[in-house]
């Protein structure tokens, strides 16, 4: 991504209690984003078969549905009528489909029950929404210091360290930069101005990539080179002092670094190293570190399985510990090149995907969300924006998983408006945990779109 000067912006905060497991929640439990979701229309139920599909009348028109395959809690149904319309659904999340082949989705589809012949659809004809964002607030709005004149690149990660917030980010010279900001919001100048480089271990240039964790006491920075593939390195409070960097893989990108425990877990997409195996397709390929002995790769795992045409990107991670699940999220390219996201829960102690569902079907080439996830008492919370004209423009989606079920429930699902952030959807975000409150990490583009190009009010990083 082309990224105007760095910097770390404001506070916009979209937060709830996370020992309720229930982040992101709205304000009242009562209005749940949008009133009249369900239409002035009673729904109906039909039973879609791989063999034989259910055929049913909605607003005066005729339609059958149809099972093509099942992927987990997940089916892919094809509806038709006059033109045919495929999607993809998942357990207990309504979808609007386009039905009538006018570009104008007129029914919501829930998918209730699954198999692997069959699927049952709970369809509801809709009518219009108003959508209330008063739960979502922003607050803040500082401009921040900028002292090494560097620009935001690719991407950042935000660390929580006893009481502050640690910024990681990529510059445009694809250079590891550090800073650090207090709860208010403010640089950090005492007992020293609290920012600089970090060197990776790699050379120091041709970053694009970066993720944080606290592992084991220790700040652990994994990042992504187009030289040498993904690093791990641990270092000490102010990254200054650093242990020993362990490669991770040098046709790995994208990665995510989950401390469980002791260990060090990067997440990552691509592909292993020779003798391992370099061919077919990115996969998703999970990297169990040791820190503390060496440092060392304990073991490295392939987590999904792409065929031809496929593709894993990874997008976040996080842990879980009521569950002892790590969850991972990540984009997957179907064979005609549209991106899906899915969800999938893995036992650390084996790598084995507990299950893996699809949290919004494919939509078209050039439409590549940005996905972030955060985990907490039993329960994961995904944020993603994606903008499409298909979907109304700018559409913010937060979904809520139980860990261990995959059970999932949608909290939000509707268009942005000023309240609500205002995230690209082709730059990274984070969810970033501060003591009971979730805040939503992104890049604004457009924090003061009047400003020079170049210049530190253009764009920021916003927390």
């Amino acid at each position: 991504m082309t990224k105007p000067r760095l910097l770390v912006g404001g506070l916009a905060l979209v937060a709830a209690a996370l020992a309720v497991g229930a982040f992101l929640v709205l304000r009242s439990g009562s209005e749940r984003g949008a009133k009249g979701d369900s239409g002035s229309g009673e729904a109906i139920v039909v039973e879609a078969g791989k063999v034989s599909g259910a055929k049913f009348e909605l607003g005066g028109q005729r339609h059958e549905a149809k099972l093509l395959e099942t992927v987990g809690s997940s089916a892919r149904v094809v509806f038709s009528s006059e033109n045919p319309n495929e999607v993809t659904l998942t357990r207990g999340l309504p979808l609007e489909v386009d039905l009538s082949s006018d570009a104008v989705a007129d029914a919501s589809v829930t998918l209730t029950e699954v198999s692997q012949d069959s699927a049952r659809l709970k369809i509801a004809p809709l009518s219009p929404r108003a959508w209330n964002e008063t739960s979502f607030e922003t607050s803040g709005g500082f401009r921040p210091y900028s002292h090494w004149n560097n620009a935001a690149d690719e991407d950042f990660s935000v660390v929580p360290q006893d009481g502050s917030n640690l910024l990681l980010y990529v510059s445009a010279d694809h250079k590891l930069n550090w800073e650090r900001y207090d709860t208010a919001g403010a640089l950090v100048t005492s007992p020293a101005l609290a920012l600089g480089t970090v060197d990776p271990g790699i050379g120091g240039t041709g970053i694009n990539s970066v993720d944080g964790a606290v592992v084991g006491g220790k700040l652990a920075a994994v990042v992504a080179s187009t030289r040498t593939g993904v690093s791990l390195r641990s270092y000490d409070e102010n990254p200054v002092g650093a242990g020993q960097p362990l490669y991770i893989g040098k046709q790995l990108a994208n990665p995510i670094v989950v401390p469980v425990g002791e260990r060090a877990y990067v997440i990552a997409s691509g592909k292993f190293d020779p003798p391992q195996g370099s061919g077919g397709p990115a996969r998703m390929i999970v990297t169990e570190a040791d820190l503390n002995d060496g440092p060392r790769i304990v073991r490295q795992e392939a987590v999904t399985d792409t065929q031809g045409r496929e593709l894993d990107i990874a997008s976040d991670a996080a842990f879980d510990s009521t569950s002892g699940r790590l969850v991972i999220v990540y984009k997957h390219r179907l064979p005609n090149n549209k991106v899906e996201i899915r969800l999938s829960a893995l036992d650390p102690a084996t790598l084995a995907p507990s299950w893996t569902s699809v949290l919004a079907p494919g939509a078209g080439r050039g439409v590549t969300p940005n996905v972030c996830v955060a985990a907490s008492g039993g329960k994961a919370t995904v944020v993603w924006i994606r903008d499409s004209a298909a979907e109304g423009g700018h559409q913010l989606n937060v979904v809520n998983a139980d860990v261990a079920s995959g059970e999932l429930t949608s909290v939000w699902g509707g268009p942005t408006a000023s309240s609500s952030p205002r995230m690209v959807d082709l730059f990274p975000c984070e969810l970033v945990k501060n003591g009971s409150s979730l805040s939503y990490a992104y890049f604004d583009t457009y924090a003061k779109p009047d400003a020079p190009t170049g210049s530190p009010d253009r764009g920021r990083f916003v927390l």
